[in-house]
């Protein structure tokens, strides 16, 4: 028995023996469309996830060109967030500067905004709380942190009571800290890495006097569901022009989520590119695969003229030719996924990243492989078929 499955081995491995070339082409062909299925998968759901915690699923109403910000006022504010269909809205006012706590001193880049801003740029509290609308009111000197900003200082992230000193227009003072936030944007921070700066959050009224900004910078509005945005586009412009007698052109009304739009097309064009890659690695795969039949066909010209001799029918050749490269592709592919997968994870778990799989892609390019594995190896295969049993046996 033992011998017998030495002998079925051995035998297995012979006919086999002609498709490692195209076993390996397929698997690096699989790796490929893993690794873009992978980039693909994690980039969209990280820019998805950025994009969101920026703010951009609303519309942004900020000054004409030819017009003063300072027609940007409160009273607007208090105005148009009551607009039918705005579910949650908030002045934005930027500014740069400094900040020095404890021993530590940085560049820092300042957000005045309002309460409950956290529902349209997200921020994930750590410690502490969120600015509150008595913050806003008396324009008190109060701000949260991000926690890069409270690890530089003291190790720790809960500084929650420690007074820092920013400098805004020129001028300190002294700020108390209310809350900690995760740091910003993690895909920013992550790809300009200490170049990006620091982000504190004030009330919007304080880094207005501070900053000796008249009006805001813009007043961002976000709808109860994505699909009413336009509703509210139509609102605010309604409600502008009864403001502003008729003069629309007084203010611009940006719809960020068309711009989002347009950023996911171009991850799109991205992926397509990348995938086109794959493709490529797709065809050398069928041009290995089409070789290695060719190889295995001569090695078995004498199998192939006994069989047909003793009267196999051309398409039993060809269907066990098929075969082969079939369980070849399989083997390949499940091979090369699963190796590729576990290398994708281990990088990605390095960056603290989830592991996620663009799976139309994925799978896709998988039936995408077997299938051009398949129809690369029909030619030969055919040729194998129409080979007289006489040329098969002399050629051997």
């Amino acid at each position: 028995m033992k011998k017998k499955l030495g002998l079925f081995a051995a035998e297995l491995k012979s006919e086999f023996a002609p498709y490692r070339t195209a076993a390996l082409s397929i698997a690096i062909a699989i790796t490929a469309i893993v690794i873009v299925s992978a980039i693909s998968g994690v980039g969209s759901s990280l820019i998805d996830t950025e994009l969101s915690s920026l703010g951009l699923d609303g519309v942004a109403l900020s000054a004409a060109e030819k017009t003063d910000r300072n027609q940007m006022t409160a009273a607007l504010y208090e105005q148009l967030k009551t607009v039918s269909g705005v579910k949650d809205s908030t002045p934005v006012v930027m500014d740069s500067g400094a900040y020095e706590l404890g021993a530590k001193t940085g560049n820092a880049f300042f957000w005045g905004i309002a309460p409950k801003a956290e529902n349209i740029v997200t921020l994930e509290l750590l410690h502490g709380r969120m600015i509150g609308s008595e913050e806003v009111l008396g324009a008190r000197k109060v701000c949260i942190v991000d926690e890069k900003i409270a690890q530089d200082a003291y190790q720790r992230t809960n500084i929650v009571g420690k007074t820092i000193r920013l400098t805004i227009n020129g001028v300190t003072d002294g700020y108390t800290v209310i809350g900690v936030v995760k740091a910003g944007s993690s895909l920013l921070n992550g790809l300009t890495g200490s170049v990006m700066p620091n982000f504190v959050y004030l009330p919007y009224s304080t880094l207005s006097f501070f900053s000796a900004k008249e009006g805001f910078d813009q007043i961002i509005f976000t709808a109860f569901q994505p699909e009413g945005l336009d509703e509210v586009k139509e609102a605010l412009t309604a409600a502008l022009r009864g403001l502003t007698q008729g003069e629309e052109s007084t203010f611009v009304l940006n719809d960020l989520a068309a711009q989002r739009d347009s950023i996911d097309r171009i991850v799109t064009v991205a992926s397509a590119a990348l995938a086109l890659i794959a493709g490529i690695s797709l065809v050398v795969g069928g041009l290995a695969v089409s070789s290695s039949v060719g190889t295995a066909v001569h090695t078995r010209r004498r199998e192939i003229g006994i069989k047909k001799s003793l009267g196999a029918p051309p398409s039993v050749i060809v269907k066990e030719f098929l075969a082969e490269i079939l369980f070849t592709a399989l083997g390949a592919a499940l091979l090369g996924t699963l190796i590729s997968g576990l290398l994708c994870w281990l990088l990605l778990a390095m960056f603290r990243l989830p592991l996620q799989m663009d799976l139309p892609l994925l799978l896709g390019g998988i039936f995408a492989t077997i299938g051009l594995s398949i129809l690369f190896g029909v030619f030969p295969a055919l040729r194998a078929a129409r080979m007289k049993p006489v040329d098969a046996l002399r050629g051997e």
